[in-house]
């Protein structure tokens, strides 16, 4: 049998992802946990309510554009999850990342960037439950075949903070010069 999709690539780990994410969620529902408690008493709790409601929807859309996903569905229920997510440091290829760190803030770039290296546990484990669940990606398997290590997710992104790291060398030195 040949499958040939995205979901066998790299790109279509995100779907495993998302239905694992899906299923702890369902799961924290069917437990009884309540995302949000909204309390219609009287004016004061109600103000207070929308005010709550409005720090956790920003700390979450903070924590999904950082990209840390996980901590941004957790953080939905369990709010001090999402308050650290936001206050953490972004993954190097997020959005965020790309507006805040790179050619603005090129240490910040570097501290990301070796907080997520490559091959770090954390990735290991999330694929070895990716592979429990979707199966090994066609380059996984085609590099096992082969008898040689499968590249690595983030060689985009180590390229990348090369390339800032070059223009801000650049830029520097540019205005040394003047």
């Amino acid at each position: 049998m040949h499958l040939d999709d995205v979901y066998w690539a790299r790109e279509g780990r995100r779907s495993v992802d998302a239905a694992v994410i899906a299923i702890v969620a369902l799961g924290l529902l069917v437990v009884g946990a309540r995302p949000l408690d909204i309390n219609l008493a009287g004016p004061a709790q109600v103000i207070a309510t929308v005010i709550g409601v409005a720090i956790i929807f920003i700390c979450v859309a903070i924590s999904l554009v950082k990209q840390r996903v996980a901590h941004a569905v957790l953080g939905v229920w369990v709010f001090p999850v999402a308050i650290y997510a936001a206050s953490r440091l972004g993954k190097p290829y997020s959005p965020w990342a790309r507006r805040f760190y790179g050619d603005r803030n090129p240490r910040k770039q570097a501290r990301a960037q070796r907080r997520f290296a490559p091959r770090r546990r954390t990735d290991r484990f999330k694929e070895r439950l990716r592979d429990t669940i979707g199966g090994t990606t066609t380059q996984t398997y085609d590099a096992n075949l082969a008898g040689r290590p499968a590249e690595s997710d983030h060689d985009a992104s180590l390229e990348a903070a090369a390339e800032v790291k070059r223009r801000a060398a650049r830029r520097a030195s540019a205005e040394k010069q003047r």
